[in-house]
C-alpha cells in the first residue's frame, strides 16, 4: 500500500514514516519499505495524450514551464490534424518533474520515448539530467526515471535548436565553467553552445520558442527518430 496509508495504520499519523525515513533505523537497512510492504508514492504527472497518426511508438514530450507546455499542446493538437504524429505531452512543473517522471508508467498507452524541452539555464539543464540519471550501478542511486523501468529524459534537439536561433538572451549569474560543462553536457552535441550561454552570464526562456513559431514550424515537432 501506499506510504502515507501504512503510516497512518500504524502510527496514527500518515507522515511519521516520512520522518522516520530519514533516520538512523531505515539508513541501517533494519527497517525497509519491503518490510513494511508499503511504497513511495511519486507526485502526480500532468500530461494529455493528443491523438493523430500512430506512430510505431508513442513518445512523451514534458515542458519545464506550464506557458510552453500550453503552446506544445495547441500546437501538437493543430499539427495532429494535419497528419502529426500522436503523442504525450506533459507538464514538468521546475524540479517536481525529478519525481513526478516516476509516475510516467502509469500513462496508456505508455511511452516509449521521453522527450523535453526547458529553459537554457543552470536549472533547467540539471532537472531533466537528475530525472534521467543512469550513473550508478545501484538501483537506489539511479533516477526516477530509470527505477521506474523508464528510456531515458533525452532533450528535444529541434525545440533547443529553435531555442537558441530565436531566443533572447537575458542577463543571469554567471555559472563556474566547470559546473556549466557539467549541466550542458545533457543536451550532447549542443553541450558547448548551452555551456557558454551558462559561463558567459546568460540564458534563455523556453517561452521564445512559442505558440506562434510552433504553428510555422511543424518539422520542430516531427516525432523523435
Amino acid at each position: 500500500m501506499p506510504l502515507r496509508e501504512r503510516s497512518l495504520e500504524l502510527f496514527g499519523d500518515e507522515k511519521r514514516l516520512d520522518a522516520l525515513m530519514a533516520g538512523r533505523l531505515f539508513a541501517s537497512g533494519g527497517l525497509t519499505l519491503q518490510l513494511l510492504r508499503c511504497h513511495l508514492v511519486p507526485m502526480p504527472f500532468a500530461a494529455q495524450c493528443v491523438p493523430g497518426a500512430t506512430p510505431a511508438e508513442v513518445e512523451l514530450l514534458v515542458a519545464e514551464n506550464h506557458h510552453t507546455y500550453a503552446s506544445l499542446l495547441e500546437a501538437t493538437r493543430v499539427h495532429a490534424v494535419a497528419g502529426g504524429p500522436a503523442r504525450w505531452v506533459g507538464y514538468g512543473g521546475g524540479r517536481q518533474f525529478c519525481s513526478a517522471v516516476a509516475s510516467v508508467p502509469l500513462l496508456q498507452p505508455a511511452p516509449a520515448r521521453i522527450q523535453y524541452f526547458g529553459d537554457l539555464d543552470l536549472r533547467g539543464l540539471e532537472i531533466p539530467a537528475a530525472a534521467s540519471a543512469t550513473l550508478y550501478d545501484d538501483i537506489e542511486s539511479r533516477g526516477p526515471a530509470t527505477r521506474a523501468g523508464l528510456p531515458p529524459v533525452d532533450p528535444a534537439m529541434p525545440l533547443y535548436e529553435a531555442l537558441l536561433a530565436h531566443g533572447h538572451r537575458a542577463a543571469a549569474t554567471a555559472v563556474p565553467s566547470r559546473a556549466a560543462a557539467a549541466a550542458a553536457a545533457w543536451p550532447g552535441p549542443l553541450a558547448d553552445t548551452a555551456a557558454g550561454v551558462l559561463t558567459s552570464g546568460q540564458r534563455m526562456a523556453q517561452e521564445a520558442v512559442g505558440l506562434e513559431k510552433l504553428l510555422l514550424h511543424p518539422g520542430w515537432l516531427a516525432a523523435a527518430p
